[in-house]
């Protein structure tokens, strides 16, 4: 290789480049091709592993000339799930290596012992991820002897790694301890433990001062036997020791060491399946993190209204730098008074992301809230809420400048939802929204309105409305053009739902075939001769649109018969970056219409669903 060519690749901003925008495969074959170039991107292709979804190593890795073994000091990040986690194991303590065609690779019993010794080998790992969700369980003793060995451990991930009993724990405590530059631990613990929220705290409180993001789940575990029977045997022996000497620990000098005021921790996660997480320990940890930006609070023991609200008030005064809420209750009995209490006592305008699961709106409470930072919400969530105020919606959209997000997923059909008369009212004042998602209500309440039937279809033409169907149709319009202003809305979905007198009354009707609802004349053309109504040219400013789902299937009752090639042509020039449209009613690409195969004809990359 030319000087010239060998001082341009020394240029470390090009090789940062270089790795931006190479694959694997293609620094492999730089590296085949002299040793200058070897030793330049050999590190790059270690740099970061990932051997978590697959049963065996990308190729890629044994075709070059040095193999893992010889080339762990490159490695900066390593996500390994159980099947291969005890390989890298033996290949840090320098054991001999598992063979590269075996499947099943065997577990290591060596370091069972009271202490984790770290690994011989210690590596410049900066990234740690062992085990990846819904598979078994992980033992603890590898992944804590190659953290053990890697000081300088800035980012552990540990899912689904199995703490088998409280001495397992204590042992996770000491390590994380000693880890004095982490910034950011994941830690999923097992039910089979006995007090996961002590231990909880517990973790909480062993973290060193230099975190920054820490997140604690509690979930059920499983352990896989077939990949791990070299472990149970040793269990089998070791467990009935470690059980009887299990009473005998110190459970305040073992469990909280100290209580160090974790000044630098801006995200705090607790989540948990059914387990209740004891008040006062979420509020003693809540008191060391005063510069807390980003809050995950679990379902907490049962209270009454007036003390969810003080409790409320308690974590807003400690943590007055919240930015981002996320409460994940396991239990629909919760009413999110602790979050509505928060909310009241951070300072106005300064919340920036509310994310609410199973949440109860009741007397416009966090209309109110809401309204307190409309300024600053840019992210609204609500995950499967059981009732939702009309006012809560106006606040939202009238109200919220900054919004680009807005995500409202019912609970079950009877949940109360978004009424297009609502979106008729006022001006919306969120035109920053990329991404709506929300359920609508089409008809009125007072109007019957049979779904296969449509409004207009089947009536003789010229179409004559009559007066609440000249004022539906006109509030329907409204709705349209509130949308069509949303000229950076890139992901929209609506779900929608009619009142169905016959079920309820009181409640809005979904239904989950895609041919029983939709949302009339909105993806149409008007028809002049027919006087059928058309509202798609209210929504020919959405430009930036990339996905369009929920009730806009193109084959139901109404759209089957009026969208047609010159509705596909529109749609084509209007919304030139589509990407995802569900407009096949569920049907099959031989089953679609021709206004769907003309969309596809037009617009190569747009995927129908």
């Amino acid at each position: 290789m030319s000087t010239a060519c060998t001082r341009f690749l020394s240029m470390p901003e090009l090789i940062a480049q270089l790795d931006i925008y190479l694959s694997k495969h293609e620094i492999t074959t730089l590296i085949r091709m002299s040793r200058h170039l070897s030793n330049i991107f050999t590190p790059l292709l270690y740099r970061d592993m990932c051997f978590v979804h697959s049963n065996r190593f990308d190729p890629i890795y044994f075709n070059v000339e040095d193999n893992i073994a010889t080339n762990l000091h490159h490695i900066r990040t390593l996500s390994a799930s159980a099947t291969f986690i005890h390989l890298f194991y033996d290949l840090f303590s320098g054991s001999s290596p598992l063979s590269l065609d075996e499947d099943e690779p065997k577990s290591t019993t060596t370091f069972f012992t009271e202490d984790i010794p770290p690994v011989p080998f210690t590596s410049c790992l900066t990234r740690f991820t062992c085990g990846s969700k819904d598979v078994d369980a992980i033992h603890l003793y590898p992944v804590l002897s190659i953290i053990r060995g890697n000081p300088g451990l800035t980012h552990i991930h540990l899912e689904n790694v199995r703490i088998h009993i409280k001495q397992d724990f204590v042992k996770l405590l000491r390590v994380v301890t000693a880890l004095t530059s982490l910034q950011s631990l994941v830690v999923c613990l097992g039910e089979n433990l006995a007090d996961l929220c002590g231990f909880g705290e517990a973790l909480f409180f062993s973290c060193p001062p230099s975190i920054k993001q820490l997140k604690i789940e509690i979930k059920e575990q499983r352990l896989c036997d077939s990949n791990y029977s070299d472990f149970e045997e040793t269990l089998a022996g070791q467990n009935r020791t470690l059980k009887d000497t299990n009473d005998n620990i110190d459970e305040e000098t073992t469990l909280f060491p100290t209580r160090n005021l974790l000044s630098k921790l801006r995200s705090l996660l607790l989540c948990s399946n059914d387990i209740r997480f004891p008040r006062d320990k979420v509020l003693s940890m809540l008191t060391h993190c005063p510069g807390l930006r980003e809050l995950g609070l679990p379902s907490l023991e049962k209270m009454s209204k007036a003390t969810m609200l003080e409790v409320g008030h308690f974590i807003g005064t400690r943590c007055p730098s919240l930015e981002i809420l996320n409460h994940s209750p396991a239990q629909l009995d919760n009413d999110g008074l602790i979050i509505l209490g928060i909310m009241g006592t951070l300072p106005p305008q300064s919340l920036t992301e509310l994310h609410l699961q199973k949440f109860n709106d009741t007397a416009d409470q966090l209309a109110s809230m809401i309204a307190r930072h409309s300024k600053s919400l840019f992210k609204i969530n609500l995950h499967h809420y059981v009732s939702l105020e009309s006012k809560t919606i106006q606040s939202i959209l009238c109200g919220c400048e900054a919004l680009e997000e807005l995500r409202l997923l019912r609970y079950n059909a009877a949940s109360g939802c978004f009424v297009d008369t609502d979106g008729a009212e006022g001006e919306w004042a969120c035109m920053n929204l990329r991404v709506l998602d929300m359920p609508v209500v089409i008809n009125d309440y007072n109007k019957d309105f049979q779904p296969r039937i449509g409004y207009y279809l089947g009536r003789p033409t010229p179409l004559v409305l009559k007066n609440d169907e000249k004022r539906h149709f006109k509030k329907l319009e409204r709705f349209y053009q509130q949308i069509g202003r949303l000229v950076n809305l890139e992901f929209l979905r609506l779900e929608g739902a009619h009142w169905n007198k016959s079920d309820n009354a009181n409640t809005p009707h979904f239904h989950t075939e895609y041919s029983d609802v939709w949302f009339p004349a909105m993806l149409s053309l008007p028809c002049p001769d027919k006087k059928w109504p058309g509202y798609l040219c209210e929504l020919s400013g959405l430009k930036k649109l990339r996905e369009l789902r929920g009730s806009v299937g193109a084959m139901n009752f109404e759209t089957a018969r009026t969208l047609m090639l010159e509705e596909a042509e529109v749609m084509s020039q209007c919304w030139p970056l589509l990407e995802v449209a569900e407009f096949r009613c569920g049907k099959t690409e031989q089953e679609e219409s021709d206004f769907c195969a003309d969309m596809r004809r037009r617009n190569p990359r747009l995927t129908l669903i």
